[in-house]
């Protein structure tokens, strides 16, 4: 964990409530909470929360610790409960033109996003990372859109991987290009 005085003061309460939550999971486990990994709080990470709270009165700065929670603690139950600001960071610290901001949405309407796109994660077997890096600076991927991505390199069997590779921080790609790639990849191959 960085140095507390670093750490924005409207974010205190975040950081310990993901703290709480390792604490949490070793009860749950019957195990020494040092079995869990403390949370990775990054530069970046701080940065952001230090630029978004900006200008939003308490009851808006509450809202977005609660976004973020909802963001690590979910994307944290794909990576063997280790909580890492990458996934936040990821998506929103470099917001690109037309990125969808963490508060676009009302919250229930963000947690049920959050929760399809991990189910999806663990439906195809895929890394959160691969979903965070394709949408870099971009915000969470809208679900159908992510969904259909997922279908079509099932169904063309197609690592995801070497999509999200080339679609770093360019989103989720039109089928109608990864069709066109596909044709002129087989072209190549006869």
């Amino acid at each position: 964990m960085i140095d507390s005085k670093n750490i924005p003061e409207e974010a205190h309460v975040l950081i310990r409530n993901l703290e709480g939550r390792r604490g949490f999971l070793a009860k749950l486990s019957k195990s020494d909470p040092e079995n869990f990994p403390s949370i990775k709080i990054k530069d970046t990470f701080v940065r952001y929360l230090d630029w978004t709270y900006r200008g939003r009165d308490q009851k808006e700065i509450r809202d977005i610790n609660r976004r973020v929670f909802a963001l690590m603690n979910r994307a944290a139950t794909l990576a063997n409960g280790s909580q890492d600001t990458a996934a936040v960071t990821s998506l929103y610290a470099h917001q690109q033109s037309g990125a969808r901001p963490i508060d676009e949405l009302p919250y229930s309407e963000f947690l049920k996003e959050v929760k399809t796109i991990i189910a999806l994660c663990g439906k195809y077997r895929i890394k959160f990372k691969s979903v965070s890096g394709m949408q870099h600076g971009l915000g969470i991927p809208k679900t159908l859109d992510l969904d259909a991505l997922l279908k079509w390199c099932k169904e063309n069997e197609i690592e995801l991987k070497s999509v999200t590779g080339m679609q770093h921080g360019l989103g989720i790609p039109k089928k109608v290009d990864l069709e066109w790639l596909l044709a002129s990849q087989l072209k190549e191959e006869v």
